[in-house]
């Protein structure tokens, strides 16, 4: 949970290089399902009223899964009971007797349609008492505020609608304490036909003071707040307007006698205005938007110092709590809440100067659950939490001013203790926020790259409450850094399309007179771009950017036309982007002789041409390898090639058939960067069937690891999912294997398929539990974002006033999208899966989930061409191969067909004869010792395969 206060509450000492400390705070928050004690499972249910008890536990009202409920809890929030009872939530008080007392109305078929009850239960739910006063001739009385008085009755107040003549008019009902009526006003003197949120007050003699405004206004109609002083006897003193119009949420009368209202007026501001009993303003406060002009209150209190405190639900997003003096203006501001939708239900005050929130909390994609929030003195909840700043450290003192330093945004702080690691981001102001429980935490911040330095990183603390870690950064080499990312939402055929190229400078100086190359596919025809570019030939244009400064991001976008082709579907057409300088400080490593391989890929007259380039400066050390693969099969394993001189070139010419072709090499042994070098040809040639093989191209890694290279290829699609999550590389074959330690780039679309535009977008992504958190790089976007990373693993990109059209009113506008990339934890263990969804909101709407996506870690997994196949329409294939522990044999055709397999070893002994379910068979390692094995795959109507696979 995010609680952040927008007003600074402390001061920062800063002792020597890295500043620990421990500060006293007493706040929790809790979200609970059901029942006793659950945890997160998300339910329809949230809290409302809530009463402190002599013990310091707490008992709320509430609604859970539809049911109201008494909800007991401790003084930590830990529920203790639940129990039914007749109502819960609404107009609900404690009496003085221990009990609760609610006013709810009932609604018939005929008159009066729909009277105000007022009923009476004990903490078990035993009805004790139930009021029906007499009702108005179709009067559809509503109730809107219910108080005790000093002498124990009970007074209630609401809405009443008369037909004849037709107006909404405002009452009060006094009932004893047994629940009879002892008397009944209406205010049939009133000239307003509409009310909205009567209150009451009881004034210091015994009577009472009401208040109605007008449910709705306008110029025409302008708002109105009538005013009623009444005494005991429900006889009327006075009646009026108030001298400043309010849209009353609420009314109070402080401690020495005085009276508050709250709520919004005429100009759509929050105010508090403190009024005498004749409705005239003593003075007023009206709130400023920032402070929440524009949002629905949900409560105001007098606190134990004389002052104010009122609570807010902040664009249907977030709860936020207002803390002021006696005179209204604002001490302090504190927000609350998740993901998305986090409502306030209502507050109190304890005796130790803290708050207690009731409301409800949703998670990701989630229906509502009951939520409690306990603060300290000052509006802070989270008090088990480790927080700090990360500035950059440009005096290089090793201290932490984040007053004067730049703030390192959306770097990675990650404490590690003994029951997990935990993250956040960092903000612009370099201010981060971990939520963690008492334990010994290492406490690290994750550099981007190595251009950067901690002066003190890993900093072992004992965290008891709240602890603070800063961490000053300083640069290790003067150099830019420029990274590169091209993207874009997906291409359709003889449509245009929009590609979105983001350039970075991760290094620690200015980088001057950037440009960036970018090469289409041959398919793709320039139409337009927001930068000036120059036209370099062979489809590759120039784009000048200018200068970044280190830290900064800039970014522009190329309107591109996709071919009309009608082959070109399903093909995959690449863009690569080149960013320059392109240099780096870093050392080089002294073993490498100056090589570079470089490998390049063409189809000419349907036949494949590899070419293998030494691009370097100086002649290959030793010769290296090469590896071709044909679609999923790898026909040529450890070529070897070289040495080459400088500029030379090899050629590997193939017969083009359709098939999707890879080739791939070794790179010069300490090489700098982390090129792979690899290219393939896609749609060269036909088969004998005049098909081509489609979907391969991304299952693979890029040649685009190092950071100033990025290629992006998209499939040709006739339509695409709107709002969609996306994985690079795809992985192989259907479980969509990867290696181990290869880095997954996450693209998240979305489209606004409403029918009016979206004002924000929120995009959550709870990552996998094997991918670490403080290795995430946030990358380009359709639209700028705010970027957070919570404590429970969940990525959050917010657009703020995106004002997203729907689709009808312009299609292409409507969509949007944002990546991001991130590692898996280390040599994760073969079979592991890495699954990722992402929830997407379009304003206060419910989550549209994403697909799932998914890799399977493996090695050695990409089948080698293990024999002869007898007929044209059966493929099949063994994956991995070589294998450690398993392999499966699968049998690829459209024939309805029974298989049997049998193993043999190299000397032709039949070892097992199993029959293939679903056309495939796992192989297990078992016993079976390293070494060469045969198999038979038979039909129906005989043999129809032979391979060979290798058991490592």
């Amino acid at each position: 949970m995010k609680n952040r206060s927008l007003k600074t509450l402390f001061t920062i000492c800063l002792l020597g290089q890295v500043f620990v400390s421990v500060l006293l705070a007493q706040g929790w928050e809790r979200i609970y399902f059901a029942e006793p004690n659950g945890d997160m499972p998300y339910a329809s249910s949230f809290a409302q009223n809530i009463f402190l008890q002599a013990d310091g536990s707490f008992i709320f009202g509430a609604n859970i899964q539809g049911a109201e409920r008494l909800l007991f809890t401790d003084s930590n929030g830990l529920i203790t009971d639940l129990r039914s009872v007749p109502n819960a939530t609404g107009g609900m008080i404690r009496s003085s007797d221990g009990n609760f007392v609610y006013a709810f109305r009932s609604s018939g078929n005929a008159p009066p349609e729909e009277d105000v009850y007022l009923r009476k239960y004990d903490e078990n739910g035993n009805i004790i008492w139930t009021h029906a006063p007499t009702g108005y001739l179709f009067g559809n009385e509503g109730v809107t505020d219910l108080i005790q008085t000093s002498t124990g009755d009970y007074v209630f107040v609401g809405g009443q609608a008369s037909f004849s003549p037709q107006r909404l008019k405002a009452y009060i009902t006094k009932v004893d304490e047994a629940g009879n009526t002892v008397w009944k006003r209406e205010s049939v003197e009133l000239p307003e036909t509409n009310i909205f949120n009567n209150r009451v007050v009881e004034t210091p003699d015994g009577g009472f003071f009401m208040v109605a405004s007008s449910s709705w206004f306008t110029v025409n109609s302008p708002l109105l707040t009538s005013a009623h002083k009444i005494d005991q006897n429900g006889n009327l003193v006075w009646m009026g307007s108030l001298e400043d119009a309010v849209q009353t949420e609420e009314m109070i009368l402080t401690s020495d006698g005085e009276i508050f209202v709250f709520g919004q007026n005429m100009n759509n501001e929050l105010s508090l205005n403190h009024i005498d009993e004749t409705g005239n303003t003593i003075s007023s406060v009206v709130y400023p938007a920032e402070v929440g002009s524009g949002n629905i209150a949900s409560g105001l209190i007098e606190t134990n110092d004389g002052g104010f405190a009122f609570l807010l639900y902040v664009d249907f997003d977030m709860i936020r709590l207002v803390k002021t003096d006696d005179a209204g203006s604002v001490e302090w501001v504190q927000d609350y809440g998740g993901p998305f939708r986090d409502t306030p239900g209502s507050f109190i005050q304890l005796p130790d100067d803290g708050f207690l929130i009731a409301g409800s909390a949703n998670g990701e994609g989630e229906d509502q659950s009951l939520y409690l929030i306990r603060t300290d003195e000052l509006g802070n909840s989270l008090t088990d939490i480790i927080e700090g700043y990360v500035t950059y450290d440009i005096n290089e003192d090793c201290n932490v001013e984040p007053d004067t330093e730049q703030g390192l945004e959306d770097w990675i702080v990650g404490a590690a203790g003994s029951t997990g690691t935990f993250y956040a981001a960092v903000s612009a102001d370099g201010y981060y926020q971990i939520e963690a429980g008492a334990d010994d935490y290492t406490v690290s911040l994750s550099l981007p790259n190595a251009y950067w330095n901690a002066c003190v990183n890993d900093v072992a603390i004992t965290h008891t409450d709240t602890s603070q870690v800063d961490f000053a950064v300083q640069s290790v080499e003067q150099c830019p850094l420029m990274e590169v990312e091209i993207q874009n939402y997906g291409l359709r055929l003889c449509e245009t399309s929009t590609l979105h190229v983001l350039c970075r400078n991760a290094g620690t100086i200015l980088a001057e007179d950037v440009y960036v190359e970018v090469t289409l596919d041959d398919s793709l025809s320039l139409l337009s771009a927001t930068l000036p570019f120059t036209d370099l030939g062979n489809n590759t244009y120039s784009f000048t950017v200018g200068d970044i400064d280190f830290l900064e991001a800039t970014s522009f976008a190329i309107e591109v036309q996709i071919g009309c082709d009608i082959s070109l579907m399903g093909q995959s057409l690449c863009t690569e982007a080149h960013i320059f300088p392109d240099s780096t400080c870093l050392p080089i490593d002294e073993t490498w002789t100056g090589a570079s391989i470089e490998l390049r890929a063409d189809c000419v007259d349907s036949e494949v041409r590899f070419e293998i380039e030494n691009v370097g400066t100086a002649p290959m050390a030793d010769p290296l390898q090469y590896t071709i693969i044909e679609d999923h099969v790898i026909m040529l394993d450890g070529e070897t090639f070289g040495p080459l001189n400088p500029d030379e070139i090899i050629e590997v010419p193939l017969a083009g058939n359709g098939s999707f072709f890879r080739l791939e090499s070794e790179q010069e042994p300490g090489h700098p960067g982390l090129s792979m070098p690899s290219a393939f040809v896609e749609g060269c040639g036909t088969s004998e069937q005049g098909t081509i093989s489609l979907g391969f191209v991304n299952q693979y890694p890029l040649d685009d690891a190092d950071h100033y290279i990025d290629i992006n290829c998209s499939e040709v699609l006739a339509a695409y999912d709107p709002n969609a999550k996306s994985a690079l590389p795809l992985g192989y074959r259907a479980a969509h294997y990867i290696e181990p330690n290869t880095t997954i780039n996450y693209k998240i679309q979305f489209q606004n398929v409403g029918t009016s535009f979206a004002r924000n977008v929120v995009v959550l992504d709870r990552l996998p539990q094997v991918v670490d958190p403080a290795s995430i790089r946030v990358g380009s976007s359709s639209h700028p974002y705010d970027f957070e990373l919570l404590n429970d693993g969940v990525v959050r990109f917010t657009f703020t006033d995106i004002n997203l059209p729907d689709s009808t009113t312009d299609e292409r506008l409507s969509q949007g999208f944002v990546q991001f990339s991130i590692e898996q934890d280390p040599d994760l263990a073969p079979g592991t899966v890495i699954e990722n969804e992402a929830a997407i909101f379009f304003d206060a709407n419910p989550a549209i989930i994403t697909n799932r996506t998914f890799h399977t870690i493996g090695q050695d997994f990409i089948t080698v061409d293990v024999g002869e196949v007898s007929s044209p329409a059966i493929e099949v294939t063994a994956y991995p191969n070589p294998f450690q522990w398993s392999t499966t044999i699968e049998v690829e055709t459209i024939l309805q067909s029974n298989f049997t397999l049998e193993l043999l070893d190299a000397q032709g002994r039949r070892l097992k004869t199993v029959e293939m379910n679903d056309n495939r068979y796992e192989l297990h390692r078992s016993d079976l010792p390293s070494g060469i094995y045969f198999y038979r795959i038979y039909s129906t109507r005989g043999l129809i395969n032979t391979g060979r696979i290798m058991a490592q």
